[in-house]
């Protein structure tokens, strides 16, 4: 019971959690993983070996619907003919996900499609439905990019660019401030307290 009420007192659910990257790597810039994601607690069940998970919502989760919504017959198809692969992904953004304008970072998706001038894709979508967040996996893999979920609550797509070198480093110092140890008989028996950077 005290654990549920430590829980209840300082982790409840719709309180806001950040995480942050723990190194920079080559390739991206500190500014685009400083604050990696931003978000609130959906929940935090007690599970199996006395594990308390703190479960964030997550972005991608609306992005699990089918594509297209229903089929029944060919008439049913989804096809893109000839699109440059940023436009199919904001077509699945707006047209099945739903996403407006203001959830995504439209310049950074300009940036990309203007560093892939010619690229174009071709799809069918015939016989059955595929869930959009596999689409947009399929397109970010074939692009080398990554989703990164911005702090004012944004998705932004970002191209790789080996080029860039890493400009930031974390050091042992900057982590574990504060470790609190209890006995084997307690639910939570670490908990680790990360601030600073």
């Amino acid at each position: 019971r005290t654990v549920s009420d430590y829980l209840k007192n300082y982790y409840p659910k719709n309180k806001e959690v950040r995480l942050f990257a723990g190194f920079i790597a080559p390739g991206f810039v500190e500014a685009d993983y400083y604050e990696y994601y931003r978000g609130l607690i959906d929940d935090w069940p007690i599970e199996e070996k006395d594990t308390v998970s703190l479960k964030v919502k997550d972005f991608s989760r609306l992005w699990d619907v089918p594509v297209p919504i229903k089929w029944q017959t060919t008439g049913d198809d989804k096809t893109w003919t000839a699109l440059h692969p940023v436009d199919v992904m904001l077509d699945i953004f707006r047209g099945y996900i739903g996403s407006t304008d203001a959830q995504l970072d439209q310049d950074s998706f300009a940036v990309v499609k203007a560093a892939t001038p010619g690229w174009i894709v071709t799809r069918t979508i015939t016989g059955n439905t595929i869930a959009a967040k596999d689409l947009l996996e399929e397109l970010r893999k074939l692009m080398s990019c990554y989703f990164i979920p911005q702090p004012n609550g944004k998705i932004k797509l970002k191209r790789f660019n080996g080029t860039i070198a890493a400009d930031g480093s974390l050091s042992d110092t900057d982590f574990i401030t504060k470790k609190w140890e209890s006995n084997a008989g307690s639910l939570i028996n670490q908990l680790n307290i990360y601030f600073g950077h």
